[in-house]
């Protein structure tokens, strides 16, 4: 939702609630919100505090069982390595097997190793230590030989602390140490290593133990037999149960494997005895804290392989946060294991979570008490603020009298004064206004009369403009088209009857382009939407402008973007008229070079409400001319006003544009025009463009557009006939009657002989009361009805004969010089059948009876139109071979716009090249005064 209908949202529900709420919860909010903000600081601050002494303490755990873990398992390593240092330097020989065993239960008893084996090659062994965990509590050693002196079979004797030796037991038993593990291992490594974990049992319990292992070699290097000292793991567990931690926290030590070496907590870290016994898992240990935090180490890492570096991380168990703290610890003997710290947040947390308590009652007691405080201070705010609110709903009454106590000094006080002295003054003030509203009541009333009158007389002015203009020029060209129709004339009269016809349509043209601009100005001018093919659009303006184009020697291109669509439905006539204003323009001002046209489609993102929704099309035309100065594109789209360039060409009215602009809004668009680094936007502002945009334009303008349209398909598209000439009515018909009610009788005269040669017999009437009578006793098939005549209208006639079911048969088609699209729907409401503008072409007459009637018709097998003019055109080398004193006075003629000029320059021309002289008069006769010009310009550019 935007943050305008969220404020408006707010101060609604604000201008409903009572100043007294108003002035109690912000208090209120005031306290909560800062006790409670100074709790949540506080709060967090004490969890960052408590995360950082958590992360000390564990780190500072860790280092110190990492130093023992240093020290305590480099023991077993030196005393291997001082074993074998006595048997290298030959301070005692290998196979002294006394000295040996004295030596071996010396260092068993100095040191924390559990057992000592000595083995040599020949198969000698002396093994000193503990056999189980009684006689390690003791500190009671045992020693197991096996000799020739034993007749190498073990036997198992214990020795003092007086070192004295006695038989432990009297059984003896085959053992071949070199087939042990600890012995194989040590032979296969060749170096000091560790065994892998192992469990010993004695007298029916295990010791988990693991084993420093040298090999033995002289001092040729050769191997004579492997040392073998081992540890319990269970001194670490007393190590680590010696550290000073509460119950709730839990210390162990794993291997890569997983597998418990040590823990804090006394656990059975192996099974019970059994016949393939194996160390216990972290993730199958009897501790649900542990395994819950092997799961989360197993589920961040992946494996225990994968964690390389100490760090501190927490996760949750039964709804409680847990510290967890992974450092780890390697030796230079192979031993790779993990120590892991696992602490409950609760035990961080207590007397945070008490002060947290005790903040939060702290809150609700300053809530209340602001509450309080703010109930007594608004009452006192708000006792005499009511009492000027109900004295102003009694003066809105118009009860003027009420007064308001002021009976305070303090600021309400002097409100309160104030507050009466304003309602006096009002009440003098708002009789004074009822007048002066009044009076204005009648000013408005009177200038709203005059405003209809205005709007009234210039909807007249638009009517009677396009009525007095239209019909004259419906006489013009239609009987320009009676006569070469009917006459056979000479070439040169021919032409002249052409050249009548074509400045009629060129003067049609002016005047439709002034209505068209009227209609805009008053909100008259509709859409006339239709399917259409766009491709046969544009190859027709194509056409229409490339003999211009090659005449200027430049360069016409029409662009269509690959993916734009054929078939559209929107006014084609006015997207006609709007390119070829543009077009029209692009070629009269570009001397060189060319013009382009490029047609696209823009991506636009449809309403999902939006059953068709419409296409952008974007027009671009751009031409190489002379550009538009910055100083006049504010003014290019306002009407009757030229640029320069245009005024120099002396040629156009200044309506195309701001037409073209109308009916490009009224298509649901907007038109740009940019040139020489300049562009002017749709709000008329005029912006000076970047320097990128501008590298490649030169002084090209360009005018782009776009429109809304409807995109169909091929088959709503309808069929168009190829127009043939009329000449007769098809035999076996029945006499057509056609009436012809017009109060001029020069288009009476114009309908007659259009249609009487043709074979139908054609009456006439002056108005509508002559039609009626004549309809009424010649009962026509079809009337060409004036609307607007003397005596009776033909509005009023319609109505009078589609009143009668005799009327009903009659095909009343409307003839009128109005340009107003509303007139269509008038004449149509009334009973016409039809609907034709004036000036109208014979096709369009032929067309109507036939759609109403069913007339059939005979054609002229030339489909070529008649009225088109086959001159050939003036050329650049004809020019050339004129005298340059014709050319002189002809190009200031052509400048001077004097048409009295022209007469005698064609009759001097007329001798010396007459298919020359008819060509030129062709151009002056269509008003081609522009390209005229081109070619005595550039007859004169290429004179050397």
């Amino acid at each position: 939702m935007p943050l305008t209908a969220i404020a408006r949202i707010a101060t609604s529900i604000l201008k409903r609630v009572p100043l007294r709420t108003v002035l109690i919860i912000p208090f209120v909010l005031q306290i909560i919100t800062a006790v409670g903000l100074v709790s949540y600081l506080s709060f967090r601050n004490s969890q960052q505090a408590v995360n950082s002494l958590a992360n000390r303490l564990l780190e500072e755990s860790s280092k110190r069982v990492e130093d023992h873990l240093t020290n305590h398992l480099t023991e077993p390593h030196h005393i291997a390595h001082d074993i074998a240092n006595l048997i290298n330097f030959e301070f005692i020989e290998a196979t002294d097997l006394d000295a040996i065993e004295h030596f071996l239960w010396y260092s068993a008893k100095e040191s924390t190793v559990s057992y000592i084996n000595y083995g040599l090659e020949t198969g000698e062994y002396i093994g000193v230590g503990y056999n189980s965990k009684e006689d390690l509590q003791n500190k009671r050693l045992s020693i197991s030989e096996i000799s020739s002196r034993t007749n190498w079979q073990q036997r198992n004797f214990i020795r003092d602390s007086q070192d004295r030796q006695s038989k432990l037991d009297s059984s003896v038993y085959s053992r071949n140490p070199r087939s042990e593990v600890w012995y194989r291992q040590a032979i296969t490594a060749n170096k000091p290593i560790w065994s892998n974990i192992y469990l010993s049992y004695s007298k029916g319990e295990g010791i988990l133990s693991l084993t420093a292992l040298r090999p033995l070699q002289n001092r040729s290097d050769k191997s004579i037999g492997e040392i073998g000292v081992s540890i319990a793991t269970s001194t670490l567990d007393d190590f680590l149960q010696q550290i000073d931690f509460k119950d709730t926290y839990k210390i162990v030590i794993v291997d890569r494997n997983g597998i418990l070496i040590a823990s804090s907590r006394d656990e059975k870290l192996y099974p019970s005895h059994q016949n393939n016994p194996s160390p216990l898992k972290a993730i199958d240990s009897e501790d649900p804290l542990l395994r819950a935090a092997t799961q989360y180490l197993l589920a961040k890492n992946g494996n225990f392989d994968e964690i390389e570096t100490s760090g501190l991380s927490k996760f949750d168990y039964q709804g409680k946060t847990q510290y967890v703290r992974v450092q780890p610890w390697k030796d230079e003997y192979g031993l790779d294991w993990l120590i892991v710290m696992v602490v409950p947040e609760a035990s961080f947390m207590g007397q945070i979570e008490k002060n947290n308590a005790h903040t939060l009652l702290l809150c609700i007691a300053a809530a209340l008490f602001a509450l309080l405080l703010g109930l007594i201070t608004s009452s006192w705010i708000i006792r005499p603020i009511r009492r000027l609110n109900d004295a102003a709903k009694e003066i809105a009454k118009g009860r003027w009298d009420n007064k308001v106590r002021a009976d305070r000094a303090d600021e309400v006080g002097q409100l309160a004064q104030s507050f009466n002295s304003m309602a006096e003054q009002l009440q003098e003030s708002f009789h004074t206004l009822e007048q002066r509203v009044d009076e204005r009541t009648a000013q408005l009333a009177e200038a709203k009369e005059k405003a209809e009158v205005a709007n009234q007389a210039k909807s007249s002015f638009l009517a009677n403009m396009s009525h007095e203009l239209r019909t004259p020029l419906n006489a013009i060209l239609g009987f320009t088209q009676l006569l070469v129709r009917n006459g056979n004339f000479a070439a040169e009269q021919r032409e002249h009857l052409q050249i009548v016809y074509r400045s009629g349509e060129h003067l049609l043209a002016l005047i439709n382009q002034v209505l068209d601009l009227s209609k805009i100005e008053a909100g008259r001018t509709t859409l006339n939407e239709v399917n259409f093919d766009l491709y046969e659009l544009l190859e027709t303006l194509e056409e229409m402008f490339h003999l211009k184009a090659n005449e200027k020697g430049l360069q016409l291109i029409f662009e269509l973007s690959p993916d734009l669509p054929r078939y559209l439905y929107a006014d084609s006539m006015k997207l006609r008229q709007i390119l070829i204003n543009l077009l029209n323009n692009a070629l009269k001002f570009t001397q060189e070079g060319g013009v382009s046209l490029y047609v696209s489609t823009l991506p636009s993102s449809p309403s999902l409400a939006d059953e068709n929704p419409k296409t952008t099309f974007h027009f671009a035309v751009r031409d190489t001319g002379s550009g538009i100065a910055p100083a006049e594109m504010e003014q290019l789209f306002e009407a009757f006003i030229q640029t320069e360039t245009g005024q120099q060409a002396q040629e156009g009215t200044g309506l195309g544009l701001p037409i073209s602009r109308k009916f490009v809004q009224m298509m649901g668009g907007e038109i740009t025009a940019s040139s020489q680094g300049y562009v002017l936007q749709p709000t008329g502002q005029v912006l000076a463009l970047e320097p990128a945009a501008t590298a490649n334009r030169a002084q090209d303008t360009i005018f782009e557009f776009t429109i809304q349209a409807l995109v169909v398909s091929a088959s709503d598209i309808p069929s168009q006939q190829p127009q043939r000439r009329v000449t007769a009515l098809a035999p076996n018909q029945p006499n057509y009657r056609i009436l012809v009610v017009d109060d001029k009788a020069l288009n009476r005269q114009l309908l007659v002989k259009l249609l009487e040669p043709l074979g139908f017999a054609v009456n006439e009437a002056a108005n509508g009361r002559e039609a009626i009578e004549v309809w009424d006793a010649w009962e026509p098939h079809l009337i060409f009805m004036d609307m607007r005549m003397p005596v009776m209208d033909g509005y009023e006639a319609t109505q009078q004969i589609k009143r009668t079911v005799k009327g009903n048969a009659t095909a009343i088609i409307a003839l009128t010089a109005s340009v107003l699209e509303e007139e269509r729907a008038v004449t149509i409401s009334v009973g016409c059948d039809d609907f034709l503008h004036k000036p109208f072409r014979e096709s369009e007459i032929f067309a109507a009876i036939n759609k109403h009637i069913g007339v059939r018709y005979l054609y002229d097998k030339d489909e070529s139109n008649f009225l088109q003019i086959d001159v050939s055109q003036p050329t650049a080398h004809e020019i050339d071979a004129l005298p340059t004193a014709w050319i002189e006075d002809f190009k200031y003629a052509l400048l001077a716009g004097d048409s009295d000029l022209f007469p005698p320059l064609l009759e001097a021309l007329r001798d010396r090249n007459p298919t020359l002289e008819r060509a030129i008069a062709q151009s002056l006769d269509n008003f081609e005064y522009e390209k005229l010009l081109n070619l005595i310009t550039n007859r004169q550019e290429n004179q050397p």
